[in-house]
């Protein structure tokens, strides 16, 4: 079970059988009330206290390999700025789509390519880095006083540089005099 506790709670079968485990004893522990089961092959500690970043890490787990949270949902995972996404965005590392039907309706898979090299972790979950957070809000047309307090507070927690902040409040400001969308 210290799988589950690095992984927010959460057991997918493919842990159950890299660890020499039988998947059915997964379902035992369902019957018991040790776990919780939330949608195919995947299930949850029910003795684990719920995190705030926890629904984030379930999405990722719900994309699949190489699925890391992007655009507003990772500048809130990262502590950037007060945005509050009605969705989970979640994008997969070389945009191959994803065909299963989301657990919830907080989940937005996006299927456009993520550079591998952009990724980091928050909390043991993969995400773009700041930059490419801010850079994806740019793009995506987040609220420009939400993109300033990105900026502010990535180059305050120093996960931002000189340069690459002032590229970025140049695309906002580009975006914000054209009214069209940019990409950084």
């Amino acid at each position: 079970m210290e799988r589950a506790i690095v992984q927010h709670g959460y057991l997918v079968t493919g842990d159950a059988r890299e660890l020499g485990i039988n998947p059915d004893y997964l379902r035992r522990l369902t019957a018991l009330g040790k776990l919780e089961h939330r949608w195919r092959g995947v299930y949850r500690l029910v003795a684990m206290p719920v995190a705030d970043t926890d629904e984030y890490y379930e999405a990722v787990l719900w994309a699949g390999s190489g699925g890391a949270v992007v655009g507003e949902s990772a500048l809130a995972l990262w502590g950037l700025a007060d945005v509050h996404p009605r969705q989970v965005e979640v994008a997969v590392v070389g945009g191959r789509p994803v065909q299963r039907s989301k657990p919830n309706g907080r989940v937005l898979v996006m299927t456009y390519p993520v550079d591998p090299d952009t990724l980091d972790e928050v909390d043991h979950i993969p995400v773009v880095r700041p930059q490419t957070a801010i850079a994806q809000a740019v793009a995506g047309g987040t609220d420009p006083e939400h993109v300033r307090q990105a900026i502010s507070a990535a180059r305050g927690k120093g996960l931002l540089g000189e340069v690459a902040a002032a590229r970025l409040l140049v695309a906002l400001v580009d975006q914000e005099r054209t009214g069209q969308l940019v990409a950084v």
